[in-house]
């Protein structure tokens, strides 16, 4: 009886587990968003240059990334985190996206974001807008390595109101980056 009763048990959790394995596999099974074209019209964020996107939106036609240089990848890799962290904020967070990157950040870009968050939010109504970096392009890198300017291509989807469609568009943020201590710091960002 006890060997029917631990074989009955082992047939169960096998079946589980390759249950299990199929559910993950189908949920990992990565797909295609569709593209969505996108209008001229850009987000208003808040102060002066650090959120206020100008110029056309546009649809790539296949988002690629040129692999860095193997002295670049920290470079690469602090420009996508700045960028999708600065980049993803709600008029209900209250700036959190600035506290998200203060590790990543001068000084200097720490004093301007900090005169942004004394504004205050003066919106009402609910905008929320989630950032994913795609693209890094090397724009400039001085020859001691010690600064360098570069181009984040961002998806980002835009929510206003609460029950409203998300709206993908695309934009470029232009970053200049400087080496303190072995560590890439973004200086100054400005959205295309």
């Amino acid at each position: 009886m006890l060997y029917i009763t631990f074989g009955v048990l082992g047939v169960i959790l096998i079946a589980a587990l390759l249950f299990w394995l199929f559910a993950r596999r189908v949920s990992v099974t990565p797909s295609t968003p569709p593209v969505q074209q996108a209008d001229q019209h850009t987000p208003q964020g808040s102060g002066g240059n650090l959120q206020q996107p100008t110029g056309t939106t546009f649809v790539p036609k296949t988002p690629t990334t040129t692999p860095p240089a193997p002295g670049n990848i920290s470079l690469q890799q602090t420009a996508f985190l700045f960028t999708e962290r600065y980049g993803s904020y709600s008029t209900e967070s209250n700036f959190s996206n600035f506290a998200d990157v203060r590790s990543l950040i001068t000084d200097r870009l720490a004093n301007q974001l900090r005169a942004v968050e004394g504004r205050g939010v003066t919106n009402t109504t609910y905008i929320g807008l989630v950032t994913k970096a795609l693209q890094y392009t090397l724009v400039d890198e001085n020859n001691a390595q010690t600064s360098a300017m570069v181009k984040v291509r961002a998806q980002r989807q835009e929510t206003k109101g609460v029950s409203a469609t998300p709206r993908v568009y695309y934009q470029d943020i232009k970053l200049s980056l400087i080496k303190i201590d072995d560590a890439w710091l973004v200086d100054q960002a400005d959205w295309q």
